[in-house]
């Protein structure tokens, strides 16, 4: 087949429309239409810390060791382990073209719109959807709830585009297609390469690169799909192929760790670093009446006030997930679909149609995923096990790509009845306008509530914070170290007054040639000293600080709201000689 003919069937058309529509509508939902690219969508909490590992590709060429922070030790991420790597391969890509930390960190959120739209859309195709409906519910499962609340906090959650792919392999799997093999007709030596066994190892690579829960949850399903299909069709080479498909996912993860490993070996290893337990399991679970309810970012006032109201007075809030109204329904959907297949059991009545197959198979994930995700299922018995995996809620989003194929089998069916008596071009043309009133339907339903105001605070705050460490880096000569009051442990320790541990990220977010002592990985000597010194007296802070090489104090107001740090350096050392535009941090000279 030639590439035009190729680039003209339906499946491509689908996917690329879908592409450039989750693009178009994603612009303007997240202000970076008008809005400034060089200042990050979230410039605070976790947001902070994704934009220092930005900032520190760009400067380094990798993100695990960055001198300028836990200085005068440095801060090593080995310290805190992690295996998806291959995000900041593509940030330091997009560093090579874009000039500031902000812009990339805009540019990949960005990225990830038409990505999943793309994905979704082949995977609807896979389940049978039609070309119309398959790009419509890859636009809507682009701009999800869970991508505009992620947002650039949680940026590399937002690449979630490997989901739909996985699912793929999931499907495979459920229906008793094969995982391995090679493409008839193709050059020898490529077969594998250019047939399923390529098309696996494509895709379990990328998504335990992206993103280990990805990974995790795709694991999970294609485990229970695999041992479900060995129930019904009791073939085991499938369910072997299966299991192979596992060990792609295990040794991929394991080869984006494995430095981290070896870090470990050779300094020993720093089990403070990472500080969890097995309650989390539940807390950061979730619970069917979150997925139901609108998300708490939702443009509708009266919507956004019942989710406040939940999130506020319910236990166990954990990271608000929600589907949307048309995932929702979806949800619903599959969850009757399960029932009716209970009843069709005990009746002794098989199913018939492919569509009613491509149901039962969808609401058989949707089980698994539910019963593994929600507060007090087979999560809390892992957690009794492991607390490296605590966020069981982010199978949210597998469970929205379950709900909307779900939702365009339901919707399909139904177009299929009205227009089976039409010409060709009417039932295009339905289809298409269906397609195009679920896209409106959901751009108003998961689309975030515009706020200007929060965006103009957020610019300047940023610019604030600039204007501070260019004014530092003016007075204080290049590498010169500066001590960071208060202290916090880093990462994930609670706030000290209204700062969190990643505040002390600002500062170094927009220098080029200082040092500071926030941010070390927690656990090692020389990274926990710098917290003893911090609470000694304000003549022996400065005397062992200065005897560690830094040149003086900088103070974050929000983090001593009684301003008793501030006021014992100013009887030691003086008024402050720098003061932050909007008076956060002031800065404290030892001599």
């Amino acid at each position: 087949m030639g590439f035009r003919a190729w680039i003209r069937r339906p499946g491509v058309l689908a996917v690329g429309g879908s592409a450039i529509g989750a693009l178009l509508l994603a612009l303007p939902a997240t202000g970076l239409l008008t809005g400034r690219w060089d200042v990050p969508l979230t410039y605070s909490g976790d947001g902070l810390s994704i934009a220092a590992h930005v900032k520190t590709v760009m400067e380094t060429g990798w993100y695990e060791w960055q001198p300028a922070l836990g200085a005068p030790a440095g801060q090593n991420y080995h310290d805190y382990a992690t295996g998806d790597d291959l995000n900041y391969v593509v940030i330091l890509l997009l560093g090579l073209v874009l000039p500031t930390w902000g812009a990339v960190m805009n540019a990949f959120f960005l990225i990830g719109f038409p990505l999943a739209a793309a994905a979704m859309t082949w995977f609807g195709r896979r389940i049978g959807l039609g070309a119309w409906l398959a790009g419509a519910l890859g636009v809507v499962y682009a701009i999800a709830p869970y991508h505009f609340q992620r947002a650039e906090g949680h940026l590399l959650l937002g690449w979630y585009w490997v989901v739909p792919l996985g699912l793929v392999v999931v499907w495979r799997v459920l229906v008793g297609e094969p995982l391995w093999g090679a493409r008839p007709g193709a050059p020898r030596g490529l077969g594998h390469a250019l047939g399923r066994t390529g098309s696996t190892i494509a895709i379990l690579g990328l998504t335990a690169s992206i993103s280990a829960y990805y990974a995790l949850f795709i694991a999970i399903l294609g485990v229970c799909a695999a041992i479900g299909a060995l129930l019904v069709r009791r073939r085991w080479r499938a369910f072997w192929g299966a299991v192979g498909a596992g060990a792609v996912i295990v040794v991929v993860i394991a080869l984006n760790m494995l430095p981290d490993w070896i870090d470990a070996l050779l300094r020993g290893s720093n089990p403070g670093a990472l500080v969890r337990t097995p309650v989390e399991s539940e807390v950061y679970a979730l619970k069917l009446v979150q997925l139901l309810l609108p998300s708490p970012l939702h443009r509708f006032g009266p919507f956004q006030q019942l989710r406040e109201l939940y999130d506020a007075h319910y236990p166990l809030p954990s990271e608000s997930p929600a589907l949307g109204l048309i995932g929702a329904a979806g949800l619903v959907a599959l969850i009757v679909v399960v029932a009716l297949v209970l009843v069709r059991a005990t009746a002794g009545r098989a199913p018939g149609t492919a569509r009613w197959r491509a149901l039962v198979g969808l609401a058989f994930l949707t089980f698994v995923a539910l019963l593994f995700s929600w507060v007090g299922g087979v999560a809390t018995l892992v957690g009794f096990v492991t607390q490296v995996v605590r966020g069981w809620n982010r199978m949210s989003i597998v469970i929205a790509a379950l709900a909307l194929a779900a939702i365009g089998l339901l919707v399909g069916a139904v177009v299929e009845r009205a227009t089976r008596h039409r010409t060709a071009v009417v039932r295009a043309g339905t289809g298409a306008v269906v397609g195009l009133l679920l896209i409106r339907l959901a751009y108003w339903d998961q689309g975030p509530a515009s706020d200007p105001a929060a965006r103009a605070a957020t610019v300047a705050s940023f610019d604030s914070d600039a204007a501070f460490a260019a004014e530092l880096e003016a007075r204080l000569p290049p590498g010169a170290a500066v001590f960071q009051l208060p202290y916090l442990d880093f990462p994930e320790s609670p706030p000290v007054g209204g700062a969190h541990d990643a505040d002390q990220l600002r500062i170094y977010l927009h220098s080029t040639g200082l040092r500071f002592s926030g941010a070390g990985i927690r656990g090692r000597e020389e990274i926990d000293r710098l917290g003893e010194i911090a609470a000694l007296p304000p003549a022996a802070l400065a005397r062992e600080a200065s005897a560690l090489g830094f040149v003086g104090v900088a103070v974050d107001r929000v983090g001593d709201p009684g301003g008793e740090l501030e006021a014992g350096l100013e009887g030691l050392l003086g008024a402050p000689t720098i003061v932050a535009p909007d008076g956060r941090f002031a800065y404290f000279p030892f001599g």
